[in-house]
C-alpha cells in the first residue's frame, strides 16, 4: 500500500511545535496589519509544511523578521525557523517529503546540513568574512567564560581544556559530543544558543 501523501511523518516534538497547525502553549497570535500575513494566519492550519515554508519565505523577503512572524501567527520562533528550513530542500527531496517516503525529521536534517555546508563554504571563500565570523563568536565565547565567575587559575585551566588539553588529549572526547552538521543552529544568535543550553533552575 502506498503511503499517504497528505501529511508526511514528523517527529513528536515537531508536531507539538505546531508543524501541523497546533500552536505552542505559550504562543498567542496577534492581529497582523499586513494583509499577506493576516491571510497566512487564516490559512495556516490548512497548509502543508512546504506551503507554509514558501509563504513564510516570501514574508521574510518582504522585510518581516522571524520574531515578528512568530508573534503574528502564534508560533514560536523555533517553529518559524523550522518551517523556513523546508525551503532548502532540493526538488527531489521535496517530492519525497510530499509523497511520504521521506519523514519530516529527515527532510529538516538534510536541509540544515546543506545550509551549514553552504555557510562554511561562503566563509572560507572570503578571508575577511571568515575573520569576522571568528571575532563574532570569540566575543560571545569570552562573555560566556567571564559570566562563569571562575577564579583566574580555574579559568585558565578551563580554557586549556576547551582548547583540547595537554597534547590535545580532550579532542577525541569533544568530537564524540560535537553536534552533527544538521544540528548546528546557523539561524540562531550564539547568545541565544548558549542561553538555551544553560541548565534550568
Amino acid at each position: 500500500m502506498p503511503k499517504s501523501k497528505t501529511k508526511p511523518e514528523l517527529s513528536t516534538s515537531q508536531h507539538l511545535a505546531g508543524v501541523y497547525g497546533i500552536p505552542p502553549i505559550d504562543a498567542l497570535p496577534t492581529q497582523p496589519a499586513d494583509s499577506e500575513l493576516a491571510q497566512l494566519l487564516v490559512d495556516w492550519s490548512n497548509l502543508s509544511p512546504l506551503a507554509r515554508s514558501e509563504r513564510l519565505k516570501v514574508l521574510i523577503a518582504n522585510g518581516h523578521s522571524g520574531r515578528g512572524l512568530a508573534k503574528a501567527i502564534g508560533r514560536s520562533e523555533g517553529n518559524v525557523r523550522q518551517h523556513l528550513r523546508f525551503s532548502h530542500l532540493t526538488g527531489e527531496e521535496r517530492q519525497a517529503f510530499e509523497e511520504g517516503s521521506m519523514s519530516g525529521k529527515k527532510a529538516l536534517r538534510k536541509a540544515q546540513e546543506r545550509r551549514v555546508k553552504e555557510r562554511l563554504s561562503q566563509l572560507r571563500v572570503s578571508q575577511q568574512g571568515w575573520t569576522r565570523e571568528i571575532n563574532r563568536l570569540a566575543k560571545v565565547l569570552l562573555d560566556w567564560l567571564l559570566s562563569l565567575d571562575l577564579n583566574k587559575p580555574y579559568l585558565e585551566q578551563f580554557i586549556c581544556e576547551l582548547g583540547g588539553g595537554p597534547g590535545n588529549i580532550r579532542r577525541a572526547e569533544f568530537a564524540r559530543y560535537a553536534p552533527k552538521p544538521w544540528e548546528i543552529p546557523t539561524d540562531k544568535a550564539p547568545k541565544a544558543v548558549i542561553k538555551a543550553c544553560r541548565p534550568k533552575g
